[in-house]
C-alpha cells in the first residue's frame, strides 16, 4: 500500500515538473514553427520605431499573457508588443517612466533612466540573420 502511494507521488511530481519546463519554455514543443514565429516576431521588431516615456510594463493576462509596453509618445498613449518572445530580459528591467527608444531598422533599444543611456540589444533567438 504504502509503496503505490509512493509510486503515484513520484508520477505527480514528474507531471508537475515536465508542465512547469514546458510553460516556462524549458522544452520546446514545436521547434520548427517556434523558430519561425521568433523570427518572424525579430523582423517585426526590427521595423518598427518606439520613442517616449513607459507608463506602464507588463504581462497582458487578457491577452495571452504578451509582454505590453504602454508608453506615451508625444502626447499619445501607445502600446507595443515587440518584446512578446524577446529572450534577453529587457522587459523585466523597463519600470515606469523609464525613456525608451528604437530606432527602425535597427535591434538596438536605448533605455534611459535617471539621465544614465544602457544600449541593449533585442535578442529573439532566430537563427537567421
Amino acid at each position: 500500500m504504502m509503496k503505490r502511494r509512493f509510486e503515484i507521488l513520484i508520477g505527480i511530481v514528474i507531471f508537475l515538473v515536465l508542465v512547469t519546463l514546458i510553460f516556462t519554455g524549458k522544452i520546446d514543443l514545436h521547434s520548427g514553427d517556434w523558430q519561425k514565429t521568433r523570427c518572424k516576431a525579430k523582423d517585426r521588431a526590427f521595423n518598427e520605431e518606439i520613442s517616449g516615456v513607459i507608463i506602464n510594463s507588463y504581462r497582458d493576462s487578457d491577452n495571452h499573457n504578451i509582454k505590453t509596453v504602454e508608453f506615451e509618445s508625444f502626447g499619445k498613449m501607445k502600446k507595443s508588443l515587440i518584446l512578446h518572445l524577446e529572450v534577453s530580459g529587457i522587459h523585466t528591467e523597463l519600470v515606469a517612466g523609464d525613456s525608451i527608444f528604437k530606432p527602425k531598422d535597427q535591434l538596438n533599444f536605448y533605455l534611459i533612466r535617471n539621465g544614465n543611456t544602457r544600449e541593449l540589444m533585442l535578442d529573439f533567438d532566430c537563427d537567421q540573420p
